[in-house]
C-alpha cells in the first residue's frame, strides 16, 4: 500500500510536479469555476467553495490508493500552480486513464506535452502499468494534439456518460519506452 507520508516529487524543464495540497487549492478552485477552462470537463461546479474544498481534502487524502496519482502542477517560473496532471482508475473503459488540466494562463505553452510525456514515464517505470488510455472530447482539439505528440494512438469514439460520444486513445508500455521523446 502506498505510504501518504510519501511525497513524490518530479521536474521537468519548467515544471514541478509534486503530491496535490491544500495550498493548491485555491487555484483549483479558480479553474472550477472557469468557463473556458471546464468545457470539457463537466462544465463550472455548482457547488460552494467549503464544499469543494471537502472534496478536494478527500481527493488529496486518498492520492496513492486505487490508482489515484493525480499530481499537482507548479510552474517554476512562477512557484505558483498551473494545473493537474496524473492517472486514475476510470469505469467506463476498466482502466487507468491519463488526465490533465490547467489554468488558462498556462494554456499554449507547451506544458500539456511536457507534463504528460513525464507523467507517462513514470506511469510506465514506476507504477509499471501495462498500458494507459485517454478519453477526451473530439471537439477539444488542443487535447487531442497533446495525445498524439505523446504517442498515445486513436482507438474508437465510446459513450461517456454525460459527456457523450468521446474518443478513445492508448499506448502499451513497450511502445512507449521504445520511443525517443
Amino acid at each position: 500500500m502506498f505510504d501518504l507520508t510519501q511525497n513524490i516529487s518530479m521536474e521537468t524543464k519548467r515544471l514541478i510536479i509534486k503530491n496535490p495540497s491544500m495550498d493548491d487549492f485555491p487555484e483549483v478552485f479558480k479553474m472550477k469555476c472557469c468557463r473556458e477552462v471546464t468545457k470539457f470537463t463537466g462544465g463550472v461546479t455548482k457547488e460552494s467553495y467549503e464544499k469543494e474544498m471537502s472534496n478536494y481534502f478527500k481527493r488529496i487524502n486518498t492520492f496513492g490508493t486505487k490508482n489515484n496519482y493525480v499530481f499537482s502542477l507548479i510552474e517554476k517560473k512562477s512557484n505558483k500552480y498551473v494545473g493537474y496532471c496524473g492517472f486514475r482508475f476510470c469505469n467506463i473503459i476498466n482502466n487507468i486513464e491519463i488526465i490533465y488540466g490547467f489554468s488558462k494562463s498556462a494554456w499554449q505553452k507547451g506544458y500539456g506535452k511536457e507534463a504528460a510525456l513525464k507523467i507517462l514515464f513514470y506511469g510506465f517505470n514506476d507504477l509499471k502499468y501495462e498500458e494507459i488510455y485517454a478519453v477526451v472530447n473530439p471537439l477539444n482539439t488542443a487535447s487531442e494534439r497533446i495525445l498524439t505528440h505523446i504517442g498515445m494512438k486513436y482507438i474508437k469514439k465510446i459513450d461517456l456518460p454525460d459527456h457523450g460520444k468521446v474518443s478513445l486513445y492508448f499506448v502499451k508500455r513497450e511502445e512507449f519506452l521504445n520511443t525517443d521523446y
